[in-house]
This record gives structure tokens, C-alpha cells and sequence, in this order.
């Protein structure tokens, strides 16, 4: 079933639908009974406590113990065009010429959230050659050095959110072979960016955007080591705010299948992590 949605997601942010209506309904209808009768168990493996983002350290990690499946497909004809220096995001292309993307100015304001979220890191992966992994290693330590002209769309929560997320599921494949002082960095911006994002989750716009900065603070606390209160506070927010925003039918408060769709590909990865 899972393998069946990263197809689904590609067509809607493609801008194409893809499929017959019945197809669609077909869709919608195993959406919304995974979203009514699954989303609100995913997180019931660890117990509830009395603790609130609020008052959660966020310690850095000394390792990641696990790395959840990113479920959205990569393409490694995109990995070709980035370790070429095309950027090509939201419709808007932009070409590095000599400088790092993000000392660019931004095309758009939604191509410098696609290129601060670090979502395109999965085409990387998908090529899977030793060129690709320098070349994401190397883009993601350009970050950590500085985030560039953008810094104000890098640092909104819903962004900050994508980028935890895309960081955690592609670190197997950033981090195999990096040295000791890269290994560090990459935990210590972690850690800064899920602090971060701790503080400024209720500032999230409603909607998936807060969710969204919920999952990625869930996937903070299973994925980072010493963060066990992070988790149990991340659950406890995440549920509420599931419970509030999924309708008892399965769906969204906000009727989109789309949202949906995008909500059980962040979600379904915690479940199975």
C-alpha cells in the first residue's frame, strides 16, 4: 500500500492528476480510512507524560539511531542537473555560476522553500553514486555554514520542519563515510534547528504547516539519541492537533486531498520506524 502512494504525491505536485476519477475516488477512499482509523494510533508505542514543548531541552545528540523512509521518490536525472549547478524549483530555474545556491538571490519565494527544505536531497540519493553523496554533503555543509540570503523563509517553521525531516531520512546516505568534524556539525545543527522549531511550533500557520512542524519534532525525538522527553512532548502536541484537524470521516478540516496525501506520506514513516 505504501509503495503505492509516492506515485500518487508525484502527480499532485506535478501539477497533474494522473489518474481516472473512480481511480481518485478509489484513492481518497483508502486515505480516508487510514487517516480516520490509522493516523491517531501511529504514535500510541510510547506512554503519555505531563510534559509540554515548552519546558523539552534538545540536547545535541551524540548519534541517530534510526533513519525513517522517505516515501516520496527521488529522480537521478534531478541529481544530474544539481551537480551541474541547475537548480530547478517551483517553476523557477536559477544556475549557481561559482557561488553556492544559497548565497543566490531567490527566484521566487517558493523556490527558496524548496531549496531550504532539502527535499530535492532524495535525487541525490536515488543516484546513488559517490559523486551524488559528495555532492550532497558538500551542498548540506554549505548550509550549515551559512544559510544565505534567505535566511528568514530558512528559518519559518514550516521549512525548518522539511529540512529536519529530509535530513533524518537521507543522513544514511550524507553521512556514510563523512569524518569525524562533519559528523559533529551535522548533530549540533540538528539540534539548533529542532530547538528551533520547538519554540516556534505554535507560531506554525494552522493546517498542514503545523502539523507538519509536529512530525518533524516526532522525528527529532525517535530519530536523535537522549531525546526521550522531546518525544513523549511531540507525541502528546501531535495528537491533539490530529484529533482537531482530522474530521471523524478521515478527512482534513480543510477538505484537501492533497493535504492528505502529504499528511499520510510524513506520517506512515513513524509508524514503521
Amino acid at each position: 500500500m505504501a509503495s503505492s502512494l509516492p506515485g500518487c504525491a508525484n502527480a499532485i505536485e506535478g501539477g497533474r492528476l494522473g489518474m481516472t476519477r473512480g481511480a481518485m475516488a478509489e484513492r481518497l477512499r483508502l486515505a480516508s480510512y487510514l487517516a480516520g482509523r490509522s493516523l491517531r494510533s501511529l504514535l500510541s508505542r510510547t506512554p503519555a507524560a505531563p510534559l509540554t514543548l515548552g519546558n523539552v531541552t534538545v540536547p545535541v545528540p551524540e548519534r541517530l539511531l534510526i533513519a525513517p523512509q522517505d516515501l516520496r521518490t527521488g529522480d537521478p536525472t534531478r541529481a544530474s542537473e544539481i551537480y551541474a549547478g541547475r537548480f530547478a524549483f517551483a517553476g523557477k530555474i536559477a544556475m549557481l555560476e561559482g557561488k553556492t545556491p544559497f548565497e543566490l538571490e531567490p527566484p521566487s519565494d517558493e523556490w527558496a522553500e524548496v531549496l531550504h527544505g532539502f527535499g530535492w536531497l532524495r535525487h541525490l540519493r536515488a543516484a546513488g553514486t559517490t559523486i551524488a553523496r559528495a555532492n550532497a554533503r558538500a551542498l548540506v555543509g554549505d548550509w550549515m555554514r551559512d544559510a544565505g540570503v534567505a535566511r528568514q523563509v530558512a528559518a519559518s517553521p514550516e521549512v525548518t520542519a522539511r529540512r529536519i525531516i529530509s535530513w533524518l531520512t537521507q543522513a544514511p546516505f550524507v553521512l556514510q563515510d563523512a569524518d569525524h568534524d562533519f559528523y559533529k556539525r551535522f548533530m549540533r545543527s540538528l539540534a539548533r534547528q529542532v530547538r528551533s522549531l520547538r519554540r516556534a511550533v505554535s507560531d506554525a500557520p494552522d493546517g498542514y504547516p503545523r502539523l507538519l512542524a509536529l512530525i518533524a519534532l516526532m522525528f527529532a525525538g525517535l530519530c536523535m539519541s537522549d531525546q526521550s522527553r522531546l518525544l513523549r512532548a511531540a507525541q502528546k502536541r501531535l495528537v491533539e492537533e490530529l484529533d482537531r484537524q482530522i474530521l471523524p470521516d478521515g478527512g482534513p478540516l480543510a477538505r484537501s486531498p492533497g493535504m492528505l496525501i502529504a499528511l499520510l506520506l510524513d506520517l506512515l514513516p513513524l509508524r514503521h520506524a
